[in-house]
C-alpha cells in the first residue's frame, strides 16, 4: 500500500526534475523502511511520524540529506492528504503544523511553544485513581500507564528517550537516576527518578514475568512483550486527555514542558534546567519558559495592586 502510494505520487507530480525525482524515490524508500514499524498504510501513521523520521536519521545521514528526505516524506503525505488518501482520523494536519513550527523555530533562532493545559497532571491522576482490574493483561496496562506518565513528568525526558530504556538500566525501578544514551543529538545526559516514581515502576515490574533485559515499558496486548511504540505512548496520553477534558494538543511532550516550567517556577536556575532537558543552549530554554514565569509574577502583582473593571465601576 505504501509503495503504491509512492508510485502514484511520483507519477502525478510532473514538475520534478529528473535528478530530484531520483532523490525523492530514494528518500521515500528510506521513509518507507522507517515507517514500516507503523504498518503499510500511511493513513495509520502517528501524528509525529515526520518528527520521529527526522530524529531517526540523525547520525545516519548528513544534515542536508536529512532535510531533503524529510521534505520528500512531508510532500508525499501532503499529496495523499490532499487527494483524500488518508483516513479522516489520521490527524495529519497536526503533523504539518509541527513541521512548520520547527521551520519557524529554525528561522527565528528560537522555540515555538505549543499551549500546555494547566491541568496536564490530570493525566497521572487519571491512571493513579483508576481501580486496578483483576484481569492480568488489563492490570499490567494500568500499572504501566501510571508508571509511564509519572516517569515522563519526573525526568522531563522525551518520549523516544524513555521508550529506549530497559528494566536493567533503571535497576528494576530501584535506581534514583538513569543515563539516557539514545537522545536527540546523541548526547548522553542524566535524569533523576523520584521515590514516588520508583515505587510505581517497582509495582509495575513486579507484576511482569519477563527478564531485566526487557524494555522498561512494553505492550501487554498486541505485540506482547515488545517495547511500546511512540504511537502507543501517544494513545495512552490522548485517551486520558480526552476523558479528562484536556486540550486536544495534549501530548507526551506536554509533561516534559510541565516539569520544566514547575522547576523554573520553584526557582531552579535556568542553566540547570537546560542541562536536564538536553537543550543546546540556555537561550532555547529561556525562550520557552522564562516568559511564563515573568507573566505569572506580573499576574500576581496585578492581583495584589490592581482592581477589576466592576470594582472600578463602583467607584464612579
Amino acid at each position: 500500500m505504501f509503495n503504491e502510494a509512492v508510485s502514484d505520487y511520483l507519477e502525478a507530480v510532473t514538475d520534478l526534475a529528473e535528478t530530484t525525482r531520483k532523490t525523492y524515490a530514494m528518500a521515500l524508500r528510506i521513509f518507507g523502511e522507517f515507517a514500516a514499524q507503523y504498518g503499510d498504510d500511511p493513513a495509520k501513521y502517528p501524528p509525529e511520524v515526520l518528527t520521529e523520521f527526522r530524529h531517526w536519521m540523525q547520525g545516519r545521514y548528513k544534515p542536508r540529506t536529512i532535510k531533503g528526505y524529510t521534505t520528500a516524506a512531508n510532500n508525499l503525505l501532503r499529496w495523499l492528504n490532499g487527494h483524500d488518501r488518508l483516513a479522516d482520523d489520521a490527524q495529519y494536519p497536526r503533523t504539518i503544523k509541527r513541521l512548520e513550527a520547527d521551520r519557524t523555530r529554525a528561522h527565528n533562532g528560537g522555540y515555538v511553544a505549543r499551549p500546555i493545559d494547566p491541568a496536564v497532571m490530570r493525566l497521572l491522576s487519571h491512571y493513579v485513581n483508576a481501580p486496578l482490574p483483576t484481569q492480568k493483561g488489563k492490570r499490567l496496562m494500568l500499572l504501566r500507564n501510571r508508571a509511564l506518565v509519572a516517569f515522563l513528568y519526573d525526568t522531563a525526558a522525551r518520549i523516544a528517550e524513555v521508550l529506549a530504556l530497559t528494566r536493567a538500566e533503571v535497576i528494576d525501578g530501584r535506581a534514583d537516576r538513569v543515563i539516557l544514551y539514545k537522545t536527540k543529538g546523541n548526547k548522553p545526559r542524566t535524569v533523576f527518578i523520584s521515590e514516588d516514581t520508583r515505587r510505581l515502576l517497582q509495582e509495575y515490574i513486579a507484576a511482569r514475568d519477563d527478564h531485566s533485559d526487557a524494555a522498561l515499558f512494553v505492550s501487554h496486548a498486541r505485540g506482547k512483550g515488545k517495547a511500546i511504540t511512540t504511537h502507543q505512548a501517544w494513545a495512552i496520553i490522548k485517551d486520558a486527555a480526552r476523558e479528562e477534558g484536556l486540550l486536544d494538543s495534549t501530548s507526551p511532550h506536554c509533561l516534559r514542558h510541565a516539569r520544566a516550567q514547575d522547576l523554573l517556577d520553584a526557582g531552579m536556575p535556568l542553566e540547570w534546567i537546560t542541562t536536564l532537558l538536553g537543550h543546546e543552549s540556555p537561550g532555547t530554554t529561556k525562550n520557552v519558559y522564562a516568559p511564563h514565569v515573568d507573566a505569572n509574577r506580573l499576574g500576581a502583582l496585578m492581583a495584589q495592586y490592581g482592581k477589576s473593571p466592576l470594582e472600578r465601576a463602583k467607584e464612579e
